[in-house]
């Protein structure tokens, strides 16, 4: 019997990392103002090539309200990481305009399975502003000190953010 007991608790353990694992993007809710929302595919760079990840932005059309969310995978467990809006000139060669999407105080962090989640509202809509979302790694684990971080994920947004 404890047999039994102890094979369906790791079937519900993993079931349960299974269920984690899927991407579940925010979705407005019905009547009231309109939305636009764009998913976006990240993709890893040579700071850590195994990374993969997706996040959405969503605008309210009738307001001032928006959102963003992101969800990574195979970072480096317990790491320290932030999430951006950046918007990268015609050569990519300089970013003239960034807006953080995490909290330099909230320390946003991959779990042991090397997964890190981010929700939450933005203080403006990006739309048209930013043409890029990344995931920066802090290597001296300050997420508020941002002179040394580094790209991990990065992806381009759909039409500047959202349908014009």
């Amino acid at each position: 019997m404890r047999r039994k007991i102890t094979l369906a608790l790791a079937l519900l353990t993993l079931a349960g990392v299974a269920c984690a694992q899927q991407w579940e993007p925010y979705r407005p809710p019905e009547g009231g103002d309109d939305w636009i929302a764009v998913e976006i595919d990240l993709r890893a760079t040579d700071e850590n090539p195994d990374a993969t990840g997706r996040a959405l932005l969503a605008c309210s059309t009738d307001g001032p309200f928006a959102r963003v969310q992101a969800r990574a995978e195979d970072l480096r467990q317990g790491r320290v990481y932030s999430a951006w809006l950046v918007y990268w000139d015609a050569q990519k060669k300089a970013v003239t305009r960034t807006m953080r999407c995490s909290h330099p105080d909230a320390e946003l962090s991959a779990d042991r399975y090397g997964w890190m989640t981010l929700a939450g509202d933005l203080p403006e809509c990006p739309r048209g502003k930013y043409n890029v979302f990344v995931i920066r790694y802090h290597p001296d684990g300050n997420a508020q000190n941002t002179s040394n971080m580094r790209t991990v994920l990065k992806g381009q947004i759909p039409n500047g953010g959202g349908a014009q």
